[in-house]
């Protein structure tokens, strides 16, 4: 009797195990800094100020830049969003931003926006200078983390000629973790959201960011005063260290299995007895 009271005992504990490794949750790991090579690219659709709008991001090239005197290493990556509203509104925006190799920190970035309707026609070029460049997401992160990005942005209006330095503060939080369901697939996202104040005004964005799609987020959400103007989902994706995403709708693993055998032995013991 003894025995089989051990026997129960090491099968009870042997099930409790197998369904601790079945079902730790993403909260007990950290998101790691992504790789990041020339021609990763990835695709979006969504909403961009009013319009049904795409986005397309392609890291272009690596090259050597001098910027405020100094030399940095970086990488260049080009954002394009391009979209259709009412009114025969037409939104074109190419954004490029110089990134550092060593650690991801922005050196720069240039901006030409151009919004057209029945009643508006508007173009803007900037060209923007982190003081000092500035890593923006503080990998790696982890549930509940907490930072700070300071620093002084150097506006150039390229139309007039304006320059201008604004001291900058944004705050930012990893608030939980989350199952996002885009391209047929669950990706396992680290949600961080980042809240900044310009001209009083608040702006709080929203990245769902993932092991599996690198450096850009699955998906993306801006406020504005609490309103939404930006919500963009992933459709397609390539790079260079991607991880293929699981579903969430699966077979039942091995682990699941066996927990079910486990189960089954002790009945048939509590039984015998």
């Amino acid at each position: 009797m003894v025995l089989r009271g051990k026997i129960i005992l090491i099968l009870f504990l042997l099930s409790l195990l197998v369904m601790n490794l079945h079902i730790v949750p993403i909260s007990v790991a950290e998101l790691l800094k992504p790789q990041i090579e020339v021609g990763d690219n990835w695709s979006y659709s969504g909403n961009y100020m009013g319009t049904t709008a795409t986005c397309n991001v392609v890291i272009t090239q690596r090259i050597n830049i001098i910027v405020e005197g100094k030399l940095y290493d970086v990488f260049v990556s080009v954002s394009t969003v391009d979209g259709k509203g009412p009114d025969n509104a037409s939104l074109h925006k190419v954004e490029t931003t110089y990134f550092r190799v060593s650690d991801g920190a922005f050196v720069k970035t240039t901006d030409y926006f151009n919004y057209s309707s029945d009643h508006l026609n508007q173009t803007t070029m900037y060209e923007y200078v982190y003081l000092p460049p500035t890593d923006m997401i503080h990998y790696p992160i982890n549930i509940r983390e907490k930072w700070e990005n300071n620093y002084t942005l150097k506006t150039i209006d390229i139309l007039s000629g304006n320059i201008s330095e604004t001291e900058t503060n944004e705050l930012y939080e990893c608030e939980k973790t989350s199952s996002e369901f885009e391209m047929n697939k669950t990706f396992e996202c680290y949600v961080v959201k980042k809240t900044e104040f310009i001209q009083d005004q608040r702006y709080d964005t929203i990245y769902y960011l993932s092991e599996t799609t690198g450096s850009e987020p699955v998906r993306l959400d801006v406020e504005y005063n609490g309103y939404n103007i930006v919500s963009l989902r992933i459709n397609s994706f390539n790079i260079a260290s991607s991880k293929e995403p699981e579903n969430i709708d699966k077979t039942p693993g091995f682990e699941f299995i066996l927990v079910i055998i486990v189960i089954a032995i002790l009945i048939y013991i509590k039984r015998k007895r």
